[in-house]
C-alpha cells in the first residue's frame, strides 16, 4: 500500500500523483524564484497530466491543435483544452463506460485545475474579448 494505508475512499497512489503535480502546476504558476509570478501552469499541468490520463489528454491535445489551427490564439486553444478535459472524462467513463482508473479522484481535481487555468488566462480572456490577443502565424507570408 504505497504511500500508505487506505484510510480515504480514495485511490491513495492517484491521490499522491495528483497532489505532487498540483504542487508543480501551483509551484510553477507562483514561483518564489520570479516573485511569485510565473507562467500559466499550462505546460506542467501538461507533463503531469500525461502520465495520469493519457488518452483524455490526448483527446485534450486535439482540442487544443483544432482550436489554434482555426482561430490562431495559443490561449483560446489552451483555455479549450482544460475545459474540454473534465467533459472528456465524464464522457468516457460514463457514457462510453471506459474504465479510468482513480476516476472519482481526478475528477474534483481535474475541475479545480480548470479553474486556476482560467483564472492565470484571466489577461488573456480579456484581451480576446477586446480583439486584441496576440495570434499566431506559423507561416508568415512575404
Amino acid at each position: 500500500n504505497f504511500p500508505f494505508n487506505n484510510i480515504t475512499p480514495f485511490d491513495d497512489f492517484t491521490l499522491f500523483q495528483i497532489i505532487c503535480g498540483i504542487a508543480a502546476v501551483v509551484g510553477h504558476i507562483w514561483t518564489v524564484f520570479a516573485g511569485f509570478r510565473g507562467g500559466k501552469g499550462i505546460a506542467t499541468a501538461l507533463g503531469f497530466l500525461l502520465t495520469l490520463i493519457t488518452i483524455d489528454m490526448l483527446f485534450a491535445l486535439v482540442v487544443f491543435t483544432i482550436t489554434v489551427t482555426l482561430s490562431r490564439y495559443i490561449s483560446l486553444g489552451s483555455l479549450a483544452a482544460a475545459v474540454s478535459l473534465p467533459i472528456i472524462l465524464v464522457v468516457r467513463e460514463n457514457i462510453f463506460g471506459v474504465e479510468i482508473p482513480g476516476y472519482q479522484t481526478i475528477l474534483p481535481f481535474i475541475i479545480g485545475l480548470v479553474l486556476l487555468v482560467i483564472y492565470t488566462h484571466r489577461k488573456n480572456i480579456d484581451r480576446l474579448i477586446k480583439g486584441s490577443e496576440n495570434k499566431i502565424s506559423l507561416f508568415k507570408k512575404k
